[in-house]
């Protein structure tokens, strides 16, 4: 191989990620029918809720995808809640930075920093999903390959489109394909 075809081939590698780090709420799982005890932080209503949350379209086929990345999931609220979304929805992860695993929460880049550590994994090869402008920031603020932001479920559409993520992406069949294209670069 020649130096022009190695140089081709590294540059592409660069752009595939080896991680993901994933928001939970809004990004995964449309956990808005769990607001008001989410809100109210009483954490156990929550997640006796979980079963009336629906999955993010195209999560089936994010699922599949998933599994050829190293995965965070990264979220604002305690990992007991988190864990509890997680298994219902039979999303595989290989580590989880929940509320009390940090000093400084999402939009920080402290969540993201220990997910990536955890991981073993340097922010140049990673990339995140999440449904938040914190997200966004968070991420960019790790120093993340690429940021995206899925829209179905946000609470803040403007905001998140005004975040300057990386890519928009509508539902996680538009990141599962975003992921698959990467694969064939």
């Amino acid at each position: 191989m020649g130096l022009a075809s190695r140089a081709y081939s590294l540059m592409n590698q660069a752009s595939r990620p080896i991680a993901l780090v994933l928001d939970l709420d809004q990004t995964l799982v449309d956990t808005r029918p769990l607001k008001k005890w989410r809100d109210s932080r009483m954490w156990k209503e929550a997640c006796a809720g979980v079963p009336t949350c629906d999955p993010i379209a195209g999560l089936d086929r994010f699922r599949s995808v998933m599994r050829y990345y190293r995965v965070a999931i990264v979220t604002n609220t305690p990992s007991t809640y988190a864990q509890t979304v997680l298994r219902h929805f039979d999303i595989p992860y290989n580590v989880l930075i929940g509320y009390h695993d940090v000093q400084a929460r999402k939009p920080h880049p402290e969540p993201i920093q220990l997910a990536l550590q955890e991981l073993d994994v340097h922010a140049a090869a990673a990339w995140s999903f999440g449904d938040h402008p914190h997200d966004v920031t968070s991420a960019k603020s790790a120093g993340l390959a690429l940021t995206v932001a899925i829209g179905v479920a946000s609470d803040f559409p403007e905001l998140l489109r005004a975040s300057c993520a990386d890519r928009w992406c509508w539902d996680l069949n538009e990141a599962a394909e975003l992921l698959e294209r990467s694969e064939c670069e």
